[in-house]
């Protein structure tokens, strides 16, 4: 054992359902033992939401949805990364592995 998650058969299924459940935070990526992809998608997500719903909160009268907004079109792209998943053949995981 030398640290890192071993995972024999990597799931083309979970990796779609983390995608659209949690891919917000990257942990799709993380699955696919992309730290450093997962590390930048957790960063570029918080910054994205949290500066556009920062700036939508200031800026326009949808206070309340302020946050919502931007999270909800990152959301989307994580929807469009699950469908990815399930659609293509050619997603590896670190190893070079494709997905079941």
């Amino acid at each position: 054992f030398d640290g890192e998650l071993q995972i024999k058969h990597r799931k083309r299924i979970v990796c779609c359902v983390l995608a659209i459940l949690l891919g917000i935070l990257g942990i799709d990526e993380f699955y696919l033992g992309k730290i450093k992809k997962g590390l930048i998608f957790l960063a570029i997500s918080l910054v994205f939401i949290g500066g556009l719903g920062t700036l939508l909160f200031f800026v326009t009268e949808l206070k309340a949805f302020a946050f919502l907004i931007p999270y909800f079109v990152f959301e989307f792209v994580n929807i469009l990364k699950g469908i990815r998943y399930i659609t293509s053949s050619v997603i590896t995981d670190c190893n070079g592995e494709f997905l079941e």
